[in-house]
């Protein structure tokens, strides 16, 4: 799984996302589930991490909803 991850990892040109679930239902049953172990070894200061800050998260979802509001208002009033 390591060297799996090093070759994701190493094959990234700009960037990289690394994303992962927080629950399955498995068997009609929710489970959750944990991020890979090796994002922990990862250097904290190249890492943006989205869900870290909820409140944030849902301050920027509502200014992109506003944003994009006002444009539509644009259009229909032009």
């Amino acid at each position: 799984e390591r060297r799996l991850f090093y070759v994701g990892i190493t094959r990234a040109r700009q960037w990289l996302v690394i994303a992962h679930s927080e629950r399955v239902r498995r068997y009609g049953e929710i489970i959750a589930l944990r991020p890979s172990r090796f994002i922990d070894e990862l250097p904290g200061a190249d890492l943006q991490r989205d869900g870290d800050d909820p409140a944030a998260e849902a301050e920027a979802r509502r200014d992109t909803a506003l944003t994009h509001l006002a444009r539509l208002k644009a259009l229909l009033e032009s």
